[in-house]
């Protein structure tokens, strides 16, 4: 069995995949190659012999973080980097697949039935081997601080275009947070979002959230909620679960405050050596 799945992943770049089946749909525009190079997607192939997608964010270039609920259950996964879509013959190429090493649920991803809980609804994929960092394929920062209402936002994921087009690219859109649409939800842990006062979202679960200034931005949400005609759609507010993630992942965590104060404190050294020595050293 192990040597058929690496062989499916050796030819997954080169196949057009059945997405028979598929009813989510996104909205906004398709990404370009290396657009938002931060997103991937996290896939398998289900008993009945559908294929399955959700989207994640690369944190690190073996780890991804995406939706908790979406990656439980024991199933042969694999990610993919490094492209705008999942199911074209002519692939970027900049596209890499990973098999799964490991997933791990946060605490309270889980609600005790099993259903998710949008409050801490997140998941962290590790892959076997490190994804090749490129301008097509990055790790993005994580947000210690919130987002506040009425800010310009981005938000991507995979979803498909419709009946007509089943294939799977990368959607972006963008709209402004509005905290009054959000009704009985954990305001610190969750955002909603709302445009043109219709629930929406761009592309799956697992999707990413980032301020529309994306060149310089850091991941604030993840998606775990789509948007329905009388839903917003949801995403977990990264901030809260950074220090999880960071212990998760294995990086060292130092909260923002505190490496502020240590680059400070560096500086300080360097121009009283600097100053001591005689000469500019820095």
């Amino acid at each position: 069995m192990k040597i058929v799945w690496l062989a499916f992943l050796t030819i997954f770049n080169q196949v057009k995949l059945n997405y028979s089946g598929l009813e989510r749909k996104g909205f906004g525009s398709v990404a370009k190659v290396g657009q938002f190079p931060h997103i991937v997607a996290i896939a398998y192939s289900s008993s009945s012999g559908r294929f399955t997608y959700v989207s994640g964010s690369l944190i690190t270039s073996k780890h991804v973080v995406t939706a908790g609920h979406a990656v439980k259950g024991e199933f042969q996964r694999f990610v993919i980097a490094g492209d705008n879509n999942l199911g074209v013959n002519e692939f970027a190429p900049s596209r890499e697949s990973r098999s799964v090493k490991k997933i791990t649920l946060h605490p309270q991803a889980l609600n005790p039935d099993g259903s998710p809980n949008y409050n801490h609804d997140l998941g962290v994929v590790e892959v076997v081997e490190s994804f090749t960092l490129s301008d097509k394929t990055k790790i993005i920062g994580l947000a210690e601080n919130n987002l506040i209402g009425g800010e310009e936002c981005l938000a991507m994921g995979f979803s498909t275009l419709g009946d007509k087009n089943p294939i799977a690219f990368l959607m972006f859109d963008r709209f402004k947070l509005d905290g009054k649409k959000c009704g009985d939800m954990n305001k610190s842990n969750e955002y909603c979002a709302y445009r043109s006062n219709k629930p929406w979202h761009a592309g799956d679960v697992g999707g990413g959230l980032i301020k529309a200034n994306y060149k310089q931005s850091v991941l604030y949400g993840v998606a775990v909620g789509l948007a329905s005609s009388d839903k917003a759609g949801v995403y977990v507010n990264v901030a809260p679960h950074v220090k999880w993630l960071h212990t998760t992942t294995g990086i060292e965590y130092m909260p923002s405050g505190q490496d502020k104060l240590w680059r400070a404190t560096l500086r300080i050294l360097f121009l009283f050596m600097s100053s001591f020595l005689g000469q500019n050293i820095y």
